[in-house]
């Protein structure tokens, strides 16, 4: 029988702290406290921590440190333990301080302050382990959501980019494009029928619907967050961006940030909802998991000018193939992946169609060190994507070939 714990842990900045990386306005405001989430599972062999945090972004030494923390505080292995980031834009970006420029004091106090706050809260969760009688999928479409934000002429190229917010009418009005239309959860439900303890939320799409403000918000998927635990005051909930590189919400939203942090947010909570109550009808025994590992390489191209993002941190001249892990959580009806990087929602779908009929979730956002992760397509379109990410079109076919490895 699988036994389940959860964690929660409140890793607001202090004030003054830079956020999205020093590109936007340092925090002045708190909207919403910025919480690390996460669920242990322990199956009586092994014992597996799956956590999001609600930070843009969480890379290299920082990362690796943080899964062994949170190792130690489970009692199990870092292997074990998969750390994923929301990746709303009203939050820290962490990485190595020298590759940041970020060594002011309050980061020095902060980042240590969280990584013990979170070892402390696995602790606890694996002292607090419930049975779970029985797991359940479900999925629901929302609408006026996703939209795709490379707007490819008809000579095959990119002709403009539709940001989170602040488009063009023109830009708007342009076709929502290709996207995963759909919000999946997984359930987990104790003896009563209706004693649902936690679900674990993924949608393909860039969070943010408001940023630049110096305000701290966990965005419209905090928002959703919220309303669920509105609904489900007892139960758990947990949101992982999925394949985001390519999709945001640009084309519905507007310039007014706290209108389309509480409808964006009403959407996606509607869509859980949906989602968990269709989870009910797929139930299962909860016995075992199984989690499942591979790595790829990345192919990495040379930093130049060109492909600088100067928004984001500095991953030195690393010109090398890089390994990435790829892993799959496979539990009652439910396959989902947990990979790294800002990955186009073309690996979603690719994902998917090698199981059609069966439910295959995809939470990115991993260490995202390799940044995004284009097809190969798009590097003959160009875009913004393209200019900045530090792999080369061949990184299509090997991320493809461990999806295959895991999935076939």
């Amino acid at each position: 029988m699988i036994r389940l714990g959860t964690l929660r842990y409140d890793i607001t900045p202090p004030s003054g702290y830079p956020l999205c990386g020093g590109n936007n306005p340092p925090l002045k405001e708190v909207r919403d406290r910025l919480y690390g989430l996460g669920l242990l599972l322990d199956d009586g062999e092994k014992r597996l921590l799956l956590c999001s945090l609600e930070l843009t972004s969480l890379s290299g030494v920082p990362h690796e440190e943080l899964r062994a923390a949170l190792a130690a505080g489970a009692e199990t292995t870092p292997d074990l333990v998969s750390v994923h980031c929301m990746h709303q834009h009203d939050a820290p970006r962490v990485s190595d301080e020298k590759l940041t420029g970020n060594a002011n004091s309050s980061h020095r106090e902060w980042w240590p302050r969280v990584v013990r706050g979170l070892q402390t809260a696995a602790e606890r969760a694996q002292g607090a382990l419930r049975p779970v009688q029985a797991v359940g999928v479900g999925e629901a479409r929302v609408f006026h959501c996703a939209s795709n934000r490379r707007l490819v002429d008809a000579d095959g190229t990119v002709w403009e980019t539709r940001w989170s917010r602040g488009n063009s009418a023109g830009v708007q009005a342009w076709p929502a494009g290709k996207i995963d239309p759909f919000l999946r959860t997984v359930t987990f439900w104790g003896e009563d029928d209706n004693d649902l303890l936690a679900s674990m939320i993924y949608y393909n799409s860039h969070p943010q619907t408001a940023d630049g403000r110096g305000i701290a918000s966990a965005d419209a998927p905090g928002e959703a967050l919220r309303l669920l635990s509105e609904r489900y005051p007892a139960s758990h909930h947990v949101y992982f961006s999925g394949c985001v590189g390519d999709v945001t919400f640009g084309k519905y939203t507007s310039l007014d940030a706290e209108a389309n942090i509480r409808l964006f947010g009403a959407r996606l909570a509607d869509g859980a909802l949906q989602a968990i109550a269709q989870s009910r009808a797929s139930r299962v025994a909860a016995i075992d998991f199984n989690w499942t590992t591979t790595e790829w390489l990345v192919p990495w191209r040379e930093r130049t000018a060109a492909n600088t993002d100067t928004a984001g941190p500095d991953y030195g001249d690393l010109v090398q193939d890089r390994p990435a892990r790829l892993a799959l959580l496979e539990m009652g009806g439910a396959r989902v992946l947990h990979g790294m990087g800002e990955l186009f929602v073309e690996y979603q779908l690719a994902a998917q169609a090698l199981r059609p009929d069966e439910f295959v979730a995809f939470a990115g956002l991993g260490d995202p060190v390799h940044t995004y992760v284009p097809t190969a397509e798009a590097f003959a379109q160009g875009g913004y994507e393209v200019g900045v990410t530090r792999t080369t079109a061949e990184a299509e076919q090997r991320l493809k070939a461990a999806i295959t490895r895991l999935l076939a």
